[in-house]
């Protein structure tokens, strides 16, 4: 039986500051900042549904880690009523301490993780669900950061986007599985392996990470050239060069701290784990070259027979709209067919495409070329009107 229950709350604050700091003749700088806090409890589990009384267990995992190895108690992530979605249920390790033989002696060479015994204050081990665990911290961060800067010196500029993720932890398994030598050489182990001579892979907070981070998402330098000697032929000519995902500030020691902190996702088991299978971003360089050049409008000499007179051909918004577009408007319905409503600009030539001020074709230097050309900010009413 499924049924839509529970309750859970959400709450938090979103703050944004953007604007030009500096602006002068030769030097602009703008910036721009988001910032937010977020809180989230689950505040049930259970409910009524057609008069039937329904209750969800009290420990539900939404991560663990799998592999070779790992079996029984592997939960990491679970939701707990009373806590976020989201929260670090495992045993407290208290250090490493050296693993022993059948006769209880220590084993030179050879650490295991040392799990605290007295959590559920009775005697021995237990890492079961309500045994030797507590709640470590929340998958999910409570802050968000987004910071956008951009500088201009004469004709050079410099943008930059930053954003970062605070107040959240992830469980590096990916050390975990590869720092355990019990395994090795039938499965890979890190380099820094057997400096560390670990012989253990129980789940505990021994990798359990403080998982704040500040990525730059992306630098890109500009330089806008000087047109002024050829601005007859070419308008503008930009160059720039990008990197993205520059780099990443974090004291987490894993590949990289931008997991999956913030979907429960039950196929792929993975909210607040770095469990093996995360692959990082890649950084990339581009360089690129970009080119506007002048409309060749400009150099027409064409003056056609049949060309109207601006002042003269349309006196009136209601002239513009005969002569140009429901002209136009009536040629593609008849083209398209009655009723069809559907027109395919890929049958016209641009020629035809383009509203004229002329019959058949446009005048050079007239109404509608300035529109083409986006000059329409200096028009007189009737090109605001139309």
């Amino acid at each position: 039986l499924l049924a839509n229950l529970g309750e859970m709350t959400n709450s938090g604050v979103e703050l944004a500051v953007s604007g030009g700091i500096v602006k002068t003749k030769d030097f602009d700088f703008n910036m721009g900042v988001n910032f937010s806090y977020q809180k989230n409890k689950l505040n049930s589990l259970s409910g009524s549904y057609m008069g039937q009384e329904l209750q969800a267990k009290q420990y539900m995992d939404l991560s663990s880690m799998s592999g070779a190895g790992f079996v029984g108690n592997n939960r990491v992530v679970y939701q707990m009523v009373g806590q976020p979605v989201g929260v670090f249920y495992i045993p407290r390790c208290l250090g490493l301490t050296p693993a022993l033989n059948e006769n209880g002696n220590a084993i030179e060479g050879r650490y295991i993780y040392n799990l605290d015994q007295t959590i559920d204050g009775k005697e021995g081990l237990d890492t079961n669900d309500g045994g030797d665990r507590y709640i470590a911290g929340q998958a999910m961060p409570k802050y968000y950061l987004g910071m956008n800067f951009s500088f201009r010196y004469k004709r050079f500029d410099l943008m930059t986007q930053m954003n970062g993720a605070f107040g959240h932890k992830i469980f590096n398994g990916t050390s975990l599985a590869y720092m355990n030598l019990s395994q090795f050489p039938t499965y890979n182990a890190l380099a820094k392996a057997p400096e560390s001579k670990i012989y253990d892979q129980s789940i505990s907070d021994y990798w359990l990470e403080k998982g704040n981070y500040l990525n730059i998402d992306y630098i890109t330098l500009g330089y806008n050239i000087d047109c002024k000697k050829i601005e007859k032929y070419v308008k503008n000519i930009r160059v720039t060069f990008s990197v993205n995902n520059v780099a990443t500030i974090t004291g987490y020691s894993g590949l990289s701290p931008m997991i999956n902190s913030t979907t429960v996702d039950k196929d792929n088991n993975d909210l607040g784990m770095d469990n093996k299978r995360f692959y990082p971003l890649y950084s990339f360089m581009i360089a690129a070259a970009a080119a506007a050049f002048s409309s060749c409008s400009n150099f027409l000499e064409e003056r056609p027979t049949d060309a109207f007179d601006e002042e003269t051909a349309f006196q009136s918004p209601t002239l513009v709209y005969v002569n140009t577009v429901a002209s136009l408007y009536n040629n593609m319905f008849k083209i398209m067919g009655n009723d069809r409503h559907v027109y395919d600009l890929n049958t016209f030539s641009s020629d035809e495409a383009m509203l004229p001020c002329r019959i058949g074709d446009w005048e050079d230097g007239g109404l509608w070329q300035n529109i083409f050309l986006h000059r329409w900010g200096t028009m007189n009413d009737l090109t605001k009107n139309s």
